[in-house]
């Protein structure tokens, strides 16, 4: 017969009868049916050794086997069955049907493998530097057809099982930036231009509280920082406010690089200018990420900060002026500005009481209280400069002399770089 012919087939049988004195002849015919019953070959598995590639890569099934029908007649399908690592998975492109008959096992088509169209997905982030190499058990599987309405007996065939194993090299991952739980800093969430931003008070100081680490799943990786460009007038202080001595590694024209554990970089505090508020930059951390087996890559990270302003102009605080006995005295009527960076303005004045003297206003007799900044908006001159000018004095009681105190409130201002303003009545 023809080699993996199945089927039923059938052939005509003649008996032929001879005599012979006369030669004369008599045949007879019969018809018989040979079925034959199709079975599956056990089809050629070809397992092509160890792959390597790179985490997170998606792997051409392709790559690592080659299968191929014995029975090439046409009756039979191939397919292969993939035994992969729990968190692994296989899917298709261009119309490539994947099964997934158990866990961790699926079933494709030997044609879709050939034309580069199934795909081997690994478990994210996960590389031979933790988990070693990983082992892919390969199947292939013929299923014979029914031929003239015969079962094939058995329906399938399989090889033996191969094993291919896959080495994957860590590829570092994007940086993950966790901004503190306090609420203290922002990230602008950009891994390319990143900018982490604080805020804190005016003379206060602000911990690096935020966590720079990797995205990678498996924990394979590690971070190194170096703190760098301290802008002038930042200090590196600890939670009591003394200075810190870091780890030194180099220096650049913008002063001294420091070597700083991920794990630590919360025990750093900044500490501003005195007195300064608004949005500044404060320094730069170089985020080196690396892979046990060699990947590393390196991200910057910028920090700002933005100090919200605080009025420190006391309550309480005595103005003097000073006078002679039935002459009128000229107020000096500023406070004592306490913030050094000049932001702090006079916004609000109100003498409460002439205290048995009487006010005056360019020499004209007023009544307490006196609105002194309603005076300003009514002159076209800002408060702090009315109040300086000369415009209010006060003629003490007839024949008196000694101390007096006038009680006066105060609105005192101060406003960031930035434009945040806080007033505060003293």
């Amino acid at each position: 017969g023809i080699k993996d012919e199945a089927g039923i087939h059938q052939f005509q049988i003649s008996a032929i009868s001879t005599e012979q004195q006369n030669g004369d002849t008599a045949e007879a015919s019969h018809t018989v049916d040979v079925e034959i019953t199709p079975v599956a070959d056990v089809p050629v598995l070809r397992p092509k050794g160890t792959l390597n590639e790179l985490e997170d890569a998606q792997i051409d099934v392709l790559r690592l086997v080659n299968a191929e029908l014995v029975d090439t007649d046409g009756s039979e399908n191939l397919e292969l069955i993939l035994d992969v690592p729990a968190g692994w998975s296989v899917i298709g492109q261009n119309g490539a049907v994947i099964a997934n008959p158990a866990a961790d096992q699926f079933l494709v088509q030997w044609d879709d493998v050939a034309n580069s169209n199934v795909l081997l997905i690994p478990q994210q982030d996960i590389s031979s530097a933790t988990g070693g190499n990983f082992a892919i058990n390969i199947t292939a599987q013929t299923t014979e057809s029914s031929q003239d309405g015969l079962a094939p007996a058995p329906a399938t065939a399989q090889s033996a099982t191969s094993t291919v194993n896959i080495k994957l090299t860590g590829v570092v991952d994007d940086p993950l930036v966790t901004p503190d739980a306090g609420g203290d800093w922002s990230w602008n969430g950009d891994v390319n231009n990143s900018v982490l931003t604080g805020e804190l008070q005016e003379n206060g100081t602000l911990a690096l509280s935020f966590l720079l680490g990797s995205s990678d799943i498996d924990g394979s990786e590690r971070s190194d920082l170096v703190l760098y460009d301290i802008a002038p007038g930042i200090e590196l202080v600890d939670v009591n406010g003394d200075p810190l001595t870091l780890s030194v590694i180099g220096q650049n024209a913008n002063g001294l690089m420091y070597s700083v554990p991920a794990s630590e970089l919360d025990d750093i505090y900044l500490r501003p200018t005195a007195d300064f508020s608004g949005l500044a930059a404060a320094l730069n951390i170089r985020q080196v990420i690396s892979e046990p087996d060699g990947d590393s890559e390196a991200f910057i990270h910028a920090v700002e900060i933005n100090p919200l302003p605080v009025v420190e102009t006391a309550d309480g605080d005595f103005v003097v002026s000073q006078g002679n006995e039935d002459i009128a005295v000229q107020l000096n009527l500023l406070p004592d500005f306490e913030d050094q960076d000049g932001s702090e303005t006079l916004t609000g004045l109100v003498i409460n009481d002439a205290q048995g003297g009487t006010l005056l206003v360019d020499g004209n007799p007023v009544a307490a209280p006196l609105d002194v900044g309603a005076l300003a908006v009514a002159a076209g001159e800002s408060l702090q400069d009315y109040a300086s000018g000369g415009h209010v004095s006060w003629l003490p009681p007839e024949d008196a002399s000694g101390p007096f105190q006038l009680p006066m409130d105060y609105q005192i201002t101060d406003t960031s770089g930035t434009g945040q303003v806080v007033a505060t009545d003293k």
